[in-house]
């Protein structure tokens, strides 16, 4: 199936900016890239002429990817409840190891990047202390963390957001929960 970006028009004069980018990263496909461009005929040229420094070129590639997925509407619907699959197979997991620590994991619903709220009230009697606590534990634990403001979270003391990324090896999402967990003092676990 062969796509032409030609054959898309717009009847409106004042059409708007339509972009839709890594619909494929649901799948942990981060690469392809797909934009669309709905312009009155009269704006073309300056359209062609802002492509590179707005971001709007398309490759080849990502093209002729897109375009096998659209031929082939069964595949793309497996390969998406695949990935489905694995990513509530290791949330679950991810639940039952947090189970009856100061840490919970927040239900997914759709896609594939969680969160970890972890309850500092144990590590400290100030937010900073606590945080600066949890943040010590990870470095001497080598457990990197993304937390939560670097996510643009809500903040919510006591307690700590950390990113998950379900879509990375079952192993190091496990490891680092329970690197985690041994930051908390024995008592509170």
């Amino acid at each position: 199936m062969q796509i032409s970006l030609s054959s898309i028009h717009s009847a409106e004069s004042d059409a708007r900016l339509i972009r839709i980018r890594s619909f494929t990263k649901a799948m942990g496909l981060n690469g392809f890239r797909l934009a669309a461009v709905l312009h009155p005929a009269s704006l073309r040229k300056p359209a062609v002429a802002a492509l590179e420094t707005f971001g709007g070129a398309i490759d080849i590639h990502s093209l002729l990817t897109v375009s096998a997925f659209a031929a082939d509407l069964p595949r793309l619907q497996r390969m998406l409840a695949a990935a489905n699959r694995q990513v509530n197979l290791l949330r679950a997991k991810a639940e039952k190891l947090v189970s009856g620590t100061p840490l919970s994991v927040n239900r997914l619903i759709n896609g594939y990047i969680g969160t970890l709220v972890a309850d500092l009230r144990k590590l400290g009697r100030t937010h900073v202390e606590r945080r600066k606590r949890l943040l010590e534990g990870c470095e001497r634990l080598r457990t990197p963390v993304m937390l939560g403001a670097g996510s643009y979270m809500a903040k919510d003391p006591p307690r700590e957001a950390i990113r998950l990324n379900f879509f990375m090896q079952p192993d190091n999402i496990t490891r680092g929960i329970n690197n985690i967990i041994k930051i908390w003092p024995e008592s509170s676990s």
